[in-house]
């Protein structure tokens, strides 16, 4: 071909060396389609966006616009226009009117383009151009990707339609809208074209410099990589650009290749410049070699898969053959440290097939076999997968003829044991690792083989957090002498575990010595030191910037000779960030569920179209193990000291793989040191799967580990960031001595004086740990309890922070006891600790004296006071007194007095008088209305009249000061209520605090008749009606106090159970419980009502219709043999089988409040000394099974 001159030649160089290496993809715009052929004479042209523009404009405005510049009349924005005010498919269809993709077919331009290598073409084109002529190309197997849901089940080369097709159903990306919702709609698009930026170079066609398909598209490329790692991308066309243009291009990393100056072209010939383009490209082939390493995939399917099953002669000759290319392909390899991305996934394509050899019974000779599993098991470990279970017994078999005689193992057999030693670690198999590792300890060839099982011990003594171990063995590994892999190796545990000083001294001098010998060769054709080197700077740079930032220089940033450096390793495809990049890529989002079919809706109505795929590989599982596995071989960290090199995407990994690999879940989250990576292991539908066994020995381990790490003994990470949120979870399943086990840790953790830096989630723990003890449990060990909660108090409160070490009373307020049970289990708490709390009342501190009281009122409870320490905490309330001469700051509301001190006291008087001068917040009435504090629950004014009225008989003259309060607080708020939207935070903060409303009207207007205030509280009742609040309730509450038509409630009750709306639903169970469980006779409707409901509901609600019902039977208006009895057993014995329909996490919410349900018709049915129908026994073995979770167990009363 002509001469390409010098300005663009280096360039078209560049890509020419990409595409014939098959890193190359290529993005097509509309500018493209003009290059197709017209069937006929007079075929409409391809509009441009200025056309488009023109036609918008002229359907919103209804006139036509005359040499307007599209840019000021955005055609994104006149397409949004078309779609607010005639609808979707008229814009649909104006885009198929003026686009003539019937009107033309490809032209040879097309068919030439899509005949060179790339690894995938994208375009932004409506038209079908592309898929026509891809059919006439015979070099490329093009598959057409439309829809996103395809792409996960797709593989290169694709032709993947970014914005849509005319072919499909799919819509079409035109609107300003559009664009705006595309990253989030369309993220699988957008992360595909992000990863082949990442791997690949990528080309631009059919663009120019201001369309809006290539402007949105970088910047979204710009949004995802950042500024500093946006990819390298060719502009390539006659382009007419300006300077300034070409110049704000070049901030995108974008370079223009403008082939208008080739010979030929000019500057309009856009054709002409494509072709040229073209042309160069394939000029280039036979120049252009794979740099590398070929890989064949020749024998990628065996026979074996196949119905007709080969005989044993032929299948080994197969076998035999497959060996011999396995072969030379592993000594071709050039050695990468890890091979990169592109030839990993291919590698896999072409072996997994093989795997199947693992789940057949044909025989196989042993050494045939032995060379088979090496070299699966090399090429496994280069695509980063791990061995499978299914895999261990022939693995074991390959190798076993070896341990039998006195020699030494040859390299193959050492090879396949580390792979064998690492599956054991990996699977937490601690007893077999160190079996196995001990013989092959005896077989291996002493020095020749000693790095890499010491390499292999370092980092099961790392998975297995044996610091003190681990630190010897590193100061007595001589990796110094050795290759400077090993030196890496051993630098790269020294990081992790902290030795930052260490890890900086060993790689500056692998560094030194690799450098060396990479100098010392004339060419670089076996890649194992650039490679090294590149990751050496990686870890390099990641420590030096650790120990800057541990010294307090913040400053710190990437020598620029490294990053120079690390720039021209590319070339060897040597690139470790792109390297983490792309497998952070591929499991960023969240994880899909293996779905054998997929079914995508067509544009027809009803019409659908199902795929069937039929890989039974759960691609996003052995994407997270490649993660996991990559982080290994490359000897990278996932952090260090202020550092987070990849724990998102660690995280991310333990999404995926926790179910089916959770040691090696555990053991990365101990690596990463996140509290996130505990939340997305130990999850309550994981902890399901796990026995009392397992969950207890964890248990043990993680206590162990910080019992180390907080007696300051030397520990590999900060377990206290992360061990007390894993033991928070596993206490619901743990046995009671290991919970006893966490209570002692509990309290030697609040007796040290944790700091909020060293210890994260003691709340939780102490939270959820309380709350998995029975009630019986919780007075057994309330000595220990208290003596944490002395840790609180003590030292006026100066010795834990409140609120990261909380007082473990606060979970189990409420709870009663008697002296005599106390007494029998030989309960005898401290007089000196008592002492303590009691002095603690009088502190100035607010929490102190809060955590006293809450403390000595329970104990008061439980009855575990003896006289004069009562008689002290009745004094010593006194100590801080409100306006009304009633105990303050104690945490308990004003009534909760009125019973302690008695009816003779001052209390009961000040209650009254508080009540009578103050009144509910009135937000209409503050000085802005429009700023709130969230409370998130009742105005306390009503907990304090429903609770001391319980206590107090009113006056006439304060039942109607109260009521009127009531009222008045309504009628003021109500204009709330209408004004806000009905899902504003503001709105949802007004229904809180309106929770114990009708309560409060109940008590004070309906139950004492207080005829005054009927027409108000009707009015209230339409109000409640119109804004959908509460209304069912009210007129429950006031269903005789109004006179309500009873049927008409019954009616309104099941209409609003029917709609399964949660607030109408919830509306309806208060109204029932208040129906049910109130005094006088009961409608046997309101039985039928909640009955029907229990029936239909397959879980749905069930939990509050349950609850309901446990009400009634604890009323004691349950009723036998009637139909909500018959309910509520099938229900019972549906929710023990857990509902299909419900998630996890809602089965057991339903499995909670059964137990519950069920222990309380137990006791229903004990008392009738009638029989126990099966389905409570069912609930009985449910509720007392080891393996159940603690809240469920501890529903259970007898």
């Amino acid at each position: 071909m002509e001469k390409i001159p010098s300005s663009i030649q280096p360039y078209l160089d560049e890509i020419a060396q990409c595409l014939w290496s098959k890193n190359a993809s290529i993005m097509i715009g509309a500018g493209f389609s003009m290059n197709a052929k017209p069937m006929f004479e007079n075929a409409k042209r391809f509009p441009s966006w200025q056309d488009l523009g023109n036609v918008f404009y002229e359907k919103v405005r209804g006139e036509e616009i005359k040499n307007a510049k599209y840019n000021f009349f955005d055609p994104l924005k006149l397409a949004y226009e078309v779609e607010s005010n005639f609808g979707r498919p008229v814009l649909d269809s104006i885009l198929r009117t003026n686009i003539p993709d019937s009107d033309y077919k490809p032209s040879e331009l097309h068919q030439s383009l899509l005949s060179l290598p790339w690894t995938d073409v994208f375009t932004t084109n409506y038209d079908t151009l592309l898929e026509r002529a891809a059919e006439t190309v015979s070099e490329r197997n093009y598959k057409v990707v439309v829809h996103k849901d395809n792409l996960v089940h797709s593989i290169p080369p694709r032709i993947v339609k970014l914005h849509g097709c005319f072919s499909a159903s799919t819509p079409l990306i035109i609107s300003e809208e559009d664009y705006r919702t595309y990253p989030q709609k369309f993220a699988p698009f957008v992360n595909t074209v992000q990863q082949t930026l990442l791997e690949n170079t990528l080309c631009l066609i059919g663009f120019s410099g201001d369309d809006p398909n290539f402007l949105k598209w970088i910047g979204w490329i710009r949004d995802n990589l950042g500024a500093q790692n946006a990819p390298k991308i060719y502009l390539i066309g006659v382009l007419n650009l300006s300077t300034s243009q070409e110049k704000a291009l070049a901030q995108y990393n974008i370079t223009c290749v403008d082939m208008s100056v080739c010979e030929g072209v000019g500057d309009k010939d856009h054709q002409a410049g494509i072709k040229a383009f073209i042309d160069y490209c394939e000029s280039r082939k036979d120049d252009e070699t794979q740099k590398g390493w070929e890989l064949s995939g020749q024998h990628s399917h065996s026979r074996f898969n196949t119905t007709s099953l080969p005989s044993d002669e032929e299948f080994h000759q197969e076998l035999s053959e497959l060996i011999q290319l396995w072969e030379g392909e592993r000594c071709a390899y050039p050695n990468w440290l890890v091979a990169p991305n592109e030839l990993r996934l291919k590698l896999w394509a072409y072996t997994k097939h093989w795997s199947e050899i693992f789940n057949t019974k044909i025989s196989i000779s042993t050494d045939v076999l032995k060379d088979f599993v090496y070299e699966f098991l090399w090429r496994k470990e280069k695509s980063l997968l791990p061995i499978f279970d299914n895999e261990v017994e022939h693995v074991l078999s390959a190798i076993e003829p070896d341990f039998s005689d006195e020699g030494t193992c040859d390299e193959r057999t050492l090879f396949i044991s580390l792979a064998l030693l690492r599956y054991y670690r990996e699977e937490g198999k601690r007893e077999d690792w160190q079996s196995f590792f001990a013989k092959i300890t005896k077989k291996s060839n002493g020095e020749l083989h000693a790095d890499y099982l010491t390499y292999e011990k370092a980092l099961f003594l790392l998975v297995d957090s044996k610091s003190a171990e681990l630190t010897n063995l590193l100061s007595k590994w001589s990796a110094g002498n050795s290759s400077a892999i090993w030196m890496y190796r051993k630098a790269s545990i020294l990081a992790e575990i902290n030795k930052l000083m260490d890890a900086q001294d060993t790689l500056e001098k692998a560094l030194i010595k690799t450098r060396r010998k990479i100098n010392a060769v004339t060419s670089i054709n076996d890649y194992a030191n650039v490679s090294l080197e590149s990751y050496i700077l990686v870890l390099l740079t990641n420590v030096s910037r650790a120990i800057s930032f541990k010294s307090g220089d913040w400053s710190s940033k990437s020598k620029p000779e490294y990053v120079e450096r690390l720039n021209d390793l590319r070339q060897y495809q040597c690139n470790p960030w792109q390297e983490i990049q792309l497998l952070e890529l591929e499991i960023k989002h969240e994880p899909a569920p293996l779905q054998s079919i997929s079914v995508v809706n067509g544009f027809d109505i009803g019409s659908q179209t199902t795929t069937h795929h039929f890989s039974a590989e759960h691609i996003e599982v052995l994407n997270a193990f490649r993660f996991l596995r990559f982080f290994e071989d490359a000897g990278l960290p996932f952090s260090l000291p202020h550092i987070n090199i990849a724990v998102t995407g660690a995280n991310n990994a333990i999404k995926r793989v926790a179910k089916y690999s959770p040691f090696w879940s555990m053991s990365t989250m101990l690596r990463t040191q996140d509290k996130k990576s505990t939340e997305l292991i130990f999850t309550r539908e994981s902890l399901s799967d796990f026995d009392a066994n397992f969950v207890d020995s964890l248990a043990k381990r993680y206590i162990e580990l910080l019992n180390t790490f907080l007696n300051e003994e030397t520990s590999l990470y900060e377990y206290g960031s992360v061990l007390p949120e894993a033991l928070s979870r596993l206490c619901c399943k743990a046995t009671l001595s290991v919970r006893d086990e966490l209570l002692n840790l509990v309290l030697k953790i609040y007796s040290n004086k944790p700091s909020r830096m060293r210890f994260q989630s003691i709340d939780k723990l102490v939270k959820r740990l309380i709350n998995s003890f029975s009630d019986n449990e919780i007075i057994e060990r309330i000595q220990k309890i208290t003596e944490i909660a002395f840790y609180v108090v003590a030292n006026d409160g100066k010795e834990v922070d409140q609120f990261s070490c909380p007082n473990p009373f606060n979970f189990f307020l409420g709870m009663a006891g008697d002296r005599d049970k106390s007494e029998n289990l030989g309960i005898k708490l401290s007089s000196d600790k008592i002492r303590v709390f009691l002095v603690a009342l009088e502190s100035e501190r607010k929490e102190v004296r809060q955590n006293a009281c809450i403390t000595l009122m329970t104990l008061n409870s439980l009855d575990l006071l003896n006289k004069n320490q009562v008689r002290s905490l009745l004094s010593k309330l006194q100590a801080y007194q409100d306006q009304y001469g009633l105990p303050e700051n104690t945490g308990y509301y004003k009534f909760a007095f009125i019973d302690l001190f008695g009816s003779k006291s001052g209390v009961e008087k000040g209650v009254r008088q508080f009540l009578v001068e103050s009144s509910p917040l009135i937000q209409a009435k503050t000085s802005n209305p429009k700023s709130y504090t969230v409370s998130g629950t009742s105005d306390p004014y009503t907990n304090e009249l429903i609770g001391s009225s319980k206590s107090i008989n009113w006056t006439n003259e304060e039942l109607h000061l109260f009521a009127n309060k009531l009222i008045n607080w309504w009628q003021s708020d109500s204009v709330v209520f209408q004004k806000y939207e009905k899902e504003s935070d503001f709105l949802g903060e007004m229904r809180r605090r309106f929770t114990l409303f009708v309560d409060a009207l109940d008590v004070i207007v309906v139950q004492n008749d207080l005829v005054e205030y009927k027409r108000a509280i009707s009015q209230i009742e339409s109000e409640f009606r119109d804004i959908g609040f509460n209304y069912l309730d009210l007129k429950a509450a006031t269903l005789h106090y109004l006179n309500h038509n009873e049927s008409q409630l019954i009616q309104e009750i099941e209409e609003a159970l029917s709609t399964f709306e949660e607030r109408e639903v919830m509306d309806a169970f208060w109204a029932l419980n208040r129906l049910l469980t109130g005094n006088g006779d009961i409608n046997i409707k309101y039985y039928d009502v909640l009955g029907t409901f229990i029936k239909f509901s397959r879980g749905q609600y069930l939990t509050n219709a349950f609850q309901v019902a446990l009400n009634v039977v604890r009323a004691e208006r349950f009723v036998t043999n009637s139909e909500l009895e018959k309910s509520v057993l099938n229900s019972l014995a549906l929710a023990a089988k857990e509902f299909k329909n419900l998630k996890f996490e809602e089965n057991l919410a339903v499995k909670e409040t059964s137990a519950r349900l069920a222990c309380e018709l137990w006791h229903h049915y004990k008392k009738l000394d009638c029989d126990t129908p099966p389905i409570i026994d069912t609930w009985m073995q449910i509720s007392k099974s080891e393996n159940e979770f603690a809240e469920i167990k501890n529903q259970w009363k007898e």
